[in-house]
């Protein structure tokens, strides 16, 4: 157990490759800053140029990375979409004081582009050739991601957390051919605060489309949950169970699509791309039957594709709830990819909704985060995938208590998470 602290979140990232416990270490921290505005960037990629061993900023901007000291003499890279990638030697960053690195944006909002210098490509036709490619620009070879996963609660006023889970993980993928339901899991470490684990038997408020009672989709577990919200990865998947963004036909007819802004990813163009439900959704219609006459609900998001194979690079959408005097995200997905051996693969994962538990005659309202960072990509000498769980067979993360190793984790990088 892990004693929670009431106005903080302390979360780790995990660099991923254990063996690097046993080496010296330098350590790297800094701050990701717009060179305009000087306002914090937050999910920079932060990462080694010569192999996809890095960390992320955290939402204030801050990171810190951990390398072996064989390292410098190597160089960061750091990238971020609408900003210019920027490639620092690792020996001058050392001598920066204070370490604070300004990125340029590299994004025009359409209004500012010449139109008829540029023949924009149909953003509807963009979208449809980004999900007709996914198996041509992600991997179709097994490969190897380590991250840190986290879940947590915040209350209805958002000053406080609750019930934090926090894992380092290994997720075995065959390759986006094979359906994501026989990736593979392995828990390296996890830990968690008092009043873990959830009665999952209690009701749940919009958690995947209104559904109630026990998660059962790929073994029962939070981190399930998050994956299964990845609509990259499950581009494929054929399930009963929907969540209103799956990239298929059925996607295409019921948004709306224009082309919002052009930018720049380590010199090739990118598109971004918003997405509306239209007044065809059936999701977006379930949603305003069900809600009083002075309220409403809307579906959108926002791709990134890029122009020369139609890459999705990034992706969120959300489901919001306006009130007479309030507007509410009601869940959200975050979705971001990082490029590596001439293959898209995924960089950091978020899903979060509200979730309402009723306890006696109470009901008790809060939100649910989960997030999962990846900081390394190994695609060569891969452990033997049954080394790892099947995900339908790993059961909840919050069971492994056994995994709790203080000392695994002084090892690694600490960042606050600050409350408003």
């Amino acid at each position: 157990m892990i004693q929670f602290i009431k106005y903080t979140l302390l979360a780790v990232l995990i660099l991923g490759n254990l063996n690097y416990l046993q080496a010296q270490e330098i350590v790297l921290s800094g701050k990701i800053i717009d060179q305009d505005s000087q306002e914090a960037l937050s999910f920079v990629h932060i990462s080694l140029c010569s192999q996809a061993l890095g960390t992320t900023s955290n939402e204030q901007g801050d990171f810190r990375l951990i390398l072996p000291s064989a390292k410098q003499e190597d160089s960061l890279c750091i990238s971020y979409i609408g900003y210019k990638t920027q490639k620092i030697a690792i020996n001058d960053f050392l001598q920066k004081n204070p370490r604070n690195i300004a990125l340029q944006a590299n994004i025009q909002e359409l209004a500012t582009i010449q139109v008829r210098s540029r023949k924009l490509p149909d953003a509807k036709g963009l979208v449809g050739k980004a999900i007709k490619r996914i198996v041509k620009n992600y991997p179709l070879s097994p490969y190897l991601m380590e991250g840190y996963y986290r879940d947590y609660l915040q209350d209805s006023t958002e000053q406080k957390f609750l019930r934090l889970l926090e894992a380092a993980v290994g997720i075995y993928d065959p390759g986006y051919e094979v359906p994501d339901e026989s990736s593979r899991i392995k828990v390296y470490q996890s830990r968690h605060s008092n009043g873990y684990p959830l009665n999952y038997a209690d009701y749940y408020e919009n958690n995947l489309g209104g559904r109630s009672g026990n998660i059962s989709i790929m073994g029962g577990n939070e981190l399930s949950v998050l994956m299964y919200n990845n609509p990259v990865r499950n581009y494929a998947r054929i399930s009963d169970l929907k969540v209103g963004y799956e990239l298929n036909a059925y996607f295409l007819d019921h948004h709306h699509f224009e082309i919002e802004d052009i930018g720049e990813e380590q010199g090739e163009t990118v598109y971004g791309i918003t997405i509306t439900a239209n007044d065809r959704n059936p999701y977006l219609r379930k949603f305003l039957t069900s809600c009083p006459p002075n309220e409403s609900y809307h579906m959108k998001g926002k791709m990134y594709i890029r122009e020369r194979d139609a890459a999705i690079l990034k992706m969120d959408y959300a489901v919001i709830h306006q009130k007479a005097q309030q507007i509410e995200v009601f869940n959200e997905l975050k979705l971001d990819f990082r490029l590596y051996q001439g293959n898209v693969y995924l960089h950091y994962i978020s899903f979060s909704n509200f979730i309402i538990i009723q306890r006696d005659f109470t009901r008790e309202r809060y939100r649910h985060f989960r997030e999962l960072f990846i900081h390394q990509i190994r695609t060569e000498n891969l452990p033997a995938p049954d080394t790892f769980y099947l995900f339908s067979n790993i059961g909840k993360l919050h069971d492994q208590s056994y995994l709790n190793e203080p000392r695994f984790w002084e090892k690694y990088n600490m960042v606050l998470k600050y409350l408003p």
